[in-house]
């Protein structure tokens, strides 16, 4: 008995590690595939079933007691796997390779100058039927800045422009791994977040600025009595805007460091980047605002609570009036010590966003996800596979994306004790069993 537990304890994880790479292997071969007859697309279902996969493999990882050589391996596997496919699911990351293109090789402003308004490049041809081609640049300074620096190192060459790209997400993913183990000590929990389809689709296979918030957020809550907090959400708010609304819960000790740290940042980023090509902080501030707003709010969840005879613009403000309100009662509340920091900065990241815009691209989850593992109770897991689904079928409407997560939820919510039960019964065991050994074999 005690061996077939000790089996069951190996092969199960191995398993699904192995089912879940060989259908990142399928997804890197179809899309490549894709890619080559001149498709980028966002398949829903090729992501919800990959959220599925890594459910089921993140259900033997949560209770491992150590990763051994295996599971490095094949979480090296994915992670190279991630990196050389060719970025098929969205067309952002050609955003930013012509931004920084605008800024080294044409010493233009994004903020000033419309793609649209340029004859195509090899950057924009690929988006100029997109909407977000008539709206000037929506990313920040920061963002901006580390664009420019890659279009000067890969010599304003396509290729190794988005291999730089990614390795600069890289980056990024390592040192948020480094932070959530650094916050949880948890080996099981860091490998589960750096292989999760989510992070790693939105990272490395199609690169997205939106982990930097995250990183820039975790950084801050586990420095939150240093100074250095505020800084980095600064700078979190200097990659994307969305990122503002984490600034007011730093903000309550050491102020004056804070603002002293961040003017900064501020100043030595906005000057390095007039130094490249001039552009006054009120085009800045504008293009951040309008460039990053959606023509359309149809994905909202009051969008669907409102009647469909409203104006768009009335739908707009109704949805602006609740999210302030949400956001205003989420800020009241830890304020006033009913919640923690982590439960207020996850619902800031949730439920504001999905009733103003309805999440409606997977990379938005990102800053969610993140947190969700730095839950340290028992729901932990719940949360990371809600939010993973979510993310997963995040082009559908918010309220389909609720339903398909509840009940995916509810599903795991009966699975994984099943392989919990196996890998805590298996650990016993092993235990037990090396506790009646003779002194002599023990090593």
């Amino acid at each position: 008995m005690v061996l077939m537990i000790r089996q069951a304890h190996t092969v199960i994880p191995r398993v699904t590690a192995v089912i879940y790479a060989l259908s990142w292997v399928g997804y890197t071969i179809w899309t490549g595939v894709k890619s080559m007859e001149g498709h980028d697309f966002y398949p829903p279902w090729v992501f919800f079933l990959s959220a599925v996969l890594f459910a089921l493999y993140a259900a033997t990882l949560w209770n491992a007691p150590l990763l051994t050589r295996w599971d490095i391996g094949i979480g090296v596997f994915i992670l190279l796997l991630a990196c050389v496919g060719r970025p098929t699911t969205s067309v952002d990351f050609m955003h930013f390779l012509f931004d920084g293109h605008l800024w080294s090789a044409l010493h233009l402003s994004p903020y000033a100058v419309l793609p649209v308004d340029l004859p195509p490049t090899v950057y924009s041809s690929p988006f100029l039927h997109v909407w977000w081609a008539a709206k000037l640049s929506p990313y920040g300074p920061l963002w901006q800045l580390a664009m420019a620096i890659i279009n000067i190192l890969s010599t304003d060459t396509l290729l190794l422009g988005i291999a730089l790209l990614k390795l600069l997400n890289l980056v990024g993913l390592l040192i948020t791994a480094k932070l959530l183990w650094l916050m949880t000590r948890h080996r099981g929990v860091v490998m589960a977040f750096v292989l999760n389809p989510i992070v790693l689709t939105h990272t490395l296979h199609t690169p997205h600025a939106d982990l930097w918030i995250a990183t820039a957020v975790l950084y801050a809550i586990h420095q939150r009595h240093h100074w250095s907090s505020l800084v980095s959400v600064v700078a979190g708010v200097m990659v994307k805007i969305h990122g503002v609304l984490f600034l007011p819960f730093f903000v309550r000790t050491q102020l004056w460091k804070k603002l002293l740290g961040s003017a900064i940042v501020i100043v030595a980023v906005v000057g390095a980047l007039q130094l490249i090509a001039p552009f006054s902080v009120m085009e800045m501030l504008q293009a951040s605002l309008w460039g990053s707003s959606s023509p359309s709010n149809n994905a909202s969840l009051i969008y669907y609570l409102l009647p469909r005879s409203l104006s768009a613009s009335t739908v707009f403000i109704v949805s602006l009036f609740c999210s302030t309100v949400i956001y205003g009662t989420i800020l009241v509340l830890w304020y006033t010590k009913r919640i923690s920091l982590l439960a207020a900065l996850i619902a800031t990241s949730t439920i504001v966003p999905l009733l103003l815009t309805g999440l409606i691209y997977p990379w938005h989850w990102l800053v969610t996800l993140t947190l969700a593992y730095c839950i340290n109770t028992t729901i932990r897991p719940w949360v990371v596979v809600a939010v993973t689904l979510g993310g997963a079928v995040g082009p559908l409407p918010a309220p389909a994306v609720i339903a398909v997560v509840l009940g995916m939820l509810a599903t795991y919510r009966y699975l994984r004790p099943r392989f919990a039960h196996v890998v805590q019964y298996a650990d016993y065991a092993t235990h037990s069993n090396t506790q009646d050994e003779p002194h002599h074999h023990r090593r």
